[in-house]
């Protein structure tokens, strides 16, 4: 079986990290790695729904600061280009 693309979930445990460079590596040096990154906004309580939500800016600066890490990340895997994702919503739901 050959293996053209390959997604890879991060959430920035070492965990996550050891795997995204054992699967580049190991598993398919030759195909085309995509890193995802989910962030899940977490919905406000009942009683603070009509007046809390997520502010657009916060969520800007999270992806920012995850764009950077999937980009170092990518680097330290040093192989070809290396496409990184990051969504917001279900992780499930947006890794697939």
């Amino acid at each position: 079986m050959k293996l053209e693309r390959i997604v890879i979930a991060i959430d920035f445990s070492d965990r996550s990290f050891a795997a995204a460079q054992w699967v580049t590596r190991h598993f398919a040096p030759k195909a085309e790695i995509v890193l995802v990154h989910v962030l899940e906004i977490a919905p406000p309580p009942r009683f603070l729904r009509t007046r809390a939500s997520a502010p657009e800016g916060d969520i800007e600066t999270c992806r920012a600061v995850a764009r950077a890490q999937l980009h170092q990340l990518g680097a330290h895997i040093g192989r070809g280009p290396i496409a990184k994702e990051v969504r917001v919503g279900r992780t499930h739901e947006e890794v697939l």
